[in-house]
């Protein structure tokens, strides 16, 4: 039970904390440049200390952000005209796969933490069986504090091609996106690449562990193709926009 309302706490803090970190980002970066600073300095400089690194195997889920995007089909060829809805997918959730290294200190107390993850989220529209997908790769380096089993961290993320993809039928005729109108279906909304900070709290002993992180971080719009055309700031202004990813993610570790 400890263990529970330890975690509970930290989810509401990071919920707090979320808001703001868009402020602390400058901060953050400086934090995290000096852990790495110091995670070189110490392994080059000083002789025989006993560094240990683990091997992370992560996965999980996450929750948050904007919606990248929302449509409707509709179908006049069709004896029976329908219309399908899509009510958007949110930029922050989703699962994810990972991995990463994470370097231990003679004291063990400190830590940093070099990681690449794969998130993705999918959603399926019957019955004109069309797809959307959302994907990015995520790479973190989180130097962080532990205490008895508590690891706290602070650190950034980089959000490596964002890419939203609509696998619409070619019969779909009609879509309407929120922001440009009546279009052909869109096949794909790529965002640029994204730097963003991130808080994160794990706990475990032993090779499982438990964690909590929260995410700060927005996309910008790069281009949007469709069937017929491709769209992006210069052509149509109105559909340079910025998205928020911010989320919380919840995910399980094994630590080799």
């Amino acid at each position: 039970m400890p263990t529970l309302r330890a975690m509970l706490i930290v989810l509401y803090l990071a919920q707090k904390l979320i808001m703001k970190m868009e402020s602390l980002k400058k901060y953050i970066i400086f934090i995290t440049l000096g852990g790495c600073c110091f995670s070189a300095s110490t392994v080059f400089a000083v002789e025989n200390i006993p560094a240990k690194y683990d091997l992370i195997l992560r996965g999980g889920l996450a929750m948050g952000g904007d919606n990248v995007e929302s449509w409707s089909h509709y179908y006049p060829s069709m004896s029976n005209p329908i219309i399908t809805d899509n009510p958007g997918m949110r930029a922050g959730t989703g699962l994810f796969l990972g991995v990463g290294i994470e370097h231990y200190f003679e004291s063990k107390s400190f830590s940093m933490e070099i990681s690449g993850e794969h998130h993705t989220s999918f959603f399926f529209i019957f019955p004109d069986t069309s797809t959307s997908e959302f994907k990015k790769l995520v790479f973190n380096i989180i130097p962080s504090l532990s205490l008895r089993g508590h690891k706290f961290g602070l650190g950034l993320t980089y959000h490596h091609n964002p890419v939203y993809s609509d696998s619409a039928p070619s019969n779909a005729g009609v879509y309407n996106d929120r922001y440009l109108g009546d279009i052909s279906p869109v096949v794909k909304l790529e965002f640029n690449n994204s730097l963003g900070a991130v808080a994160q709290y794990t706990y475990g002993k032993g090779i499982f562990k438990v964690g909590i992180r929260a995410t700060s971080i927005n996309y910008k719009t790069d281009s949007l193709s469709t069937q017929s055309q491709i769209y992006n700031e210069n052509t149509i202004p109105k559909y340079s926009r910025t998205i928020s990813g911010n989320n919380l993610i919840i995910f399980a570790q094994l630590s080799f």
